[in-house]
């Protein structure tokens, strides 16, 4: 059943906040995270779970509203149909995973930001 999923906020890193959307599926609504000024000039995101045939993108916004894909260091949009890891770096307002296509799936994605 689709649901709505915003990122929590694990501080187990130490000095460097991890936003995770847990058991994201196919359908659900992914809330944007409003990233703190600055923090995202060196960024990573790991993208891991069950996928069954989804396809795990990464976005960025100006306006929480439009979003656009984000491309990783080499210029690449992120996108994953397996488990993976990706640098990247923006200067966007908003960052929020999404996931279409498959079924049966239970993705994490988890997103490290460093100033």
């Amino acid at each position: 059943m689709a649901k709505t999923v915003a990122p929590a906020i694990n501080t187990s890193v130490a000095g460097s906040p991890r936003f995770v959307w847990d058991d994201i599926v196919t359908g659900d609504t992914l809330v944007g995270l409003a990233t703190p000024n600055g923090s995202a000039r060196h960024a990573s995101v790991q993208i891991g779970g069950t996928f069954g045939g989804a396809t795990v993108t990464l976005q960025a916004s100006n306006d929480d509203t439009t979003y656009f894909a984000i491309k990783d260091i080499h210029g690449a949009a992120i996108s994953a149909t397996a488990a993976g890891g990706f640098e990247f770096a923006s200067s966007a307002a908003f960052l929020r995973p999404t996931i279409t296509s498959g079924s049966t799936n239970s993705v994490v994605v988890s997103v490290v930001l460093r100033g």
